[in-house]
């Protein structure tokens, strides 16, 4: 695990954009699914990597800090948006890692 977190943690801190660090992880993730990784590479990939890579606790953070103060619209759209484009990133990978192993497979054949 400790392989795959270490560049996820560096990447998110150079990044700096808690929504395009999530959205991309939630691709990444949705692509190790649908491709179907052997175990040892989920665990690195999705667990090491994602779990570093994204960023839920400053999110919520975030989230909290414009409720209290009063920005509302601000944050129901802080808080929405992620969770939409996190559904359409994730499924996007999961397809893609379908049509990507499946023509793997093809090939191999």
């Amino acid at each position: 695990m400790t392989i795959g977190s270490i560049p996820g943690a560096l990447i998110r801190w150079h990044v700096g954009n808690d929504f395009l660090v999530n959205i991309i992880g939630a691709f990444i993730l949705g692509f190790i699914f649908g491709f179907n990784f052997r175990m040892p590479s989920q665990i690195i990939l999705g667990i090491g990597f994602c779990g570093a890579l994204t960023t839920f606790s400053s999110w919520m953070l975030a989230s909290f800090q414009l409720i209290h103060l009063g920005n509302f619209f601000e944050a129901f759209t802080f808080i929405v948006l992620p969770i939409l484009f996190g559904l359409l990133f994730a499924s996007s990978g999961y397809l893609i890692g379908l049509r990507i192993k499946s023509y793997y497979l093809e090939k191999k054949i």
